[in-house]
């Protein structure tokens, strides 16, 4: 029996592995939960960390059809130069929730929460320390040296690559994986929206360049007068650079849209580091092949670098 190891307890790694079922799996992951589809803790419900929706059917939801209201404030070339920071990225899927889409009734992390409880398989939560493929096998900082025949990879490309022993004219390839970091911040507010709406900001004087209010009277109807608020912006700096007036604005600047009689109840902020992706070029496809060749599958939004929806992940592990 072949022993398979997945890097990253992503939604695609657990949906693989619930299709493909082995008693000698093993899932490793830097922390519990580090998926942003894990979802987060606010007003004493659970939500997910970014606006999401999609298109398709997922068997084991309930789905609620979105037809957005979107807003668009300022110019669109301003707009982008906010959210990609001169990165020249593949796609921003926040734009793309004006097109609307579905999304389940408890949101996307109980998709997540689901195929997590289902899966069987041994994990270990560390640091990797080194990965090495010519002897296929992964050292960690606590945990020791775990043995593999197959390796499945999730984890950020960039972030994997750093602990490989290939030669470094390879590895530094991935110096060029260009992203966008986003802070999100979250809130329930009292105030009355009746659509689920979509703002896009270009001008300056606004820290967020994306705006989303979702009505909980979609998902439960006697919550007539909340929003779930989702004010998102794009930083490159690290994210300890960023004072607590920008922080607290991502939230307060929804005001100026119009909103002026909002009041927030509670609110989160999520860093997700990788929020947008940047193109790859051909040098990066030419190391994919080697890490191929050494029995390493890429997998995953991350793990390919690639942005591909929920849909393509759930339609790839053959979940749909």
């Amino acid at each position: 029996m072949s022993h398979k190891v997945y890097l990253g307890e992503s939604l695609s790694t657990l949906a693989s592995v619930l299709t493909n079922p082995n008693s000698s799996q093993v899932i490793i992951d830097i922390w519990d939960e580090g998926s942003l589809l894990s979802g987060i803790q606010i007003c004493n419900t659970i939500v997910d960390k970014a606006p999401l929706l999609m298109n398709g059917h997922i068997p084991i939801a309930d789905l609620i059809t979105i037809h957005p209201n979107s807003i668009f404030i300022g110019s669109e070339s301003s707009y982008i130069r906010k959210v990609s920071k001169g990165v020249d990225l593949q796609r921003n899927w926040l734009l793309e929730l004006s097109r609307g889409g579905k999304m389940p009734r408890n949101f996307f992390h109980s998709i997540y929460k689901k195929f997590r409880h289902e899966v069987i398989a041994k994990r270990v939560y560390d640091v990797i320390d080194k990965l090495e493929l010519s002897n296929r096998r992964i050292t960690l900082l606590r945990y020791g040296t775990v043995s593999y025949d197959k390796l499945v990879n999730s984890l950020p490309l960039p972030y994997i690559m750093s602990k490989v022993d290939l030669n470094p004219k390879f590895k530094n390839t991935f110096l060029k994986l260009g992203y966008v970091s986003l802070l999100i911040g979250i809130s329930v507010a009292k105030v009355r929206v009746e659509e689920y709406t979509t703002v896009f900001i270009g001008k300056t004087n606004i820290v967020p360049h994306t705006v989303v209010l979702i009505p909980l009277k979609i998902l439960k109807e006697d919550l007539i007068d909340y929003v779930l608020i989702y004010s998102v912006t794009s930083i490159k700096r690290p994210y300890s650079d960023y004072k607590g007036e920008y922080v607290s604005r991502l939230l307060n600047d929804v005001k100026k849209l119009g909103f002026k009689d909002v009041r927030f109840i509670c609110s989160k902020l999520v860093f997700e580091k990788f929020g947008l992706l940047g193109n790859m070029d051909a040098d990066l496809e030419a190391v994919i092949n080697i890490l191929k060749d050494h029995d390493v599958e890429l997998l995953g939004r991350l793990g390919t670098w690639r942005e591909i929806s929920i849909t393509d992940i759930l339609d790839h592990a053959g979940v749909l």
